[in-house]
């Protein structure tokens, strides 16, 4: 039988720091996202849509920059509604270390479906005073408006990206932007493999063994073809790959609205 764990959300870490508490949601498995395992440091040339969230000068998650003042991140990062005073985001620099632009936010809203029990609809859209635009190394990518298609003999290559520990074994986010590649799977092969868990149409999930994402990566992107496909959301308690990973779907009818509205496009 399965282990019996929960997911931890973001409230519980900065909970003593902002005064919130919250309870911790249940899932039937522990799911403390956000590693890149066994993945590869990158540079931000090639990925200048990549931002970091910032509260309090903390790294809490990743985020895509999809227009001039919008970026994409996941819900659960901004659950316990912080102010948008103590919000920040810092692009077009791959080390957490040093370089990059540091942009204040005006203000962010979750998908007003978000269910954090279930982790459904788990997208929010992040909003900037200034701009994006006019940066070295800092731009937007494509979004996924299509719902991809599986041939088991043409398997869809995709990758996730970010700046979470590189291991199960430790909470230290790692200083570089690192990448690991996967393979998008069907609903009804994730929904088996994480049975009871319910994987909803607004749920995209992707694979690979010994390859995962965990704690700092969650916010982060799921490129397939060069577009963004996914958000990082939920997967393996020990960020082995033993279950999928689970993502926002880009793509889905309720995300794509809620994007349309509150960013434009």
């Amino acid at each position: 039988m399965r282990q019996v764990i929960e997911l931890v959300g973001l409230a519980l870490v900065f909970g003593s720091v902002l005064g919130k508490n919250q309870t911790e949601p249940n899932v039937g498995r522990k799911v403390p996202i956000g590693r890149i395992v066994n993945g590869t440091a990158v540079s931000i040339e090639n990925h200048p849509f990549i931002v970091r969230v910032y509260i309090y000068n903390f790294f809490i998650c990743a985020g895509s920059i999809i227009t001039s003042k919008h970026a994409l991140s996941a819900a659960q990062c901004l659950d316990f509604k912080p102010n948008p005073v103590i919000v920040s985001l810092i692009g077009g620099s791959a080390t957490q270390a040093s370089g990059g632009v540091d942009f204040r936010v005006s203000s962010y809203t979750l998908h007003p479906c978000y269910d954090r029990r279930r982790m459904d609809f788990d997208v929010a859209i992040v909003t900037i005073r200034s701009s994006f635009d006019g940066y070295q190394n800092i731009g937007t990518i494509r979004l996924q408006t299509t719902e991809l298609t599986y041939a088991p003999s043409r398997p869809t290559w995709c990758y996730v990206a970010g700046w979470g520990a590189t291991s199960g074994k430790t909470k230290t986010t790692s200083e570089n932007l690192r990448l690991v590649w996967m393979q998008a799977m069907p609903q009804y092969n994730c929904a088996s493999e994480w049975n009871p868990f319910e994987i909803t149409p607004q749920m995209i999930c992707a694979a690979l063994p010994n390859t995962d994402a965990c704690s700092g990566d969650r916010g982060g992107p799921l490129v397939c073809n060069e577009q963004l496909t996914g958000i990082v959301s939920a997967g393996d308690e020990l960020c082995e790959g033993q279950y999928p990973m689970i993502f926002a779907k880009v793509a889905s009818s309720a995300i794509r609205l809620f994007i349309r509205e509150n960013a434009g496009i």
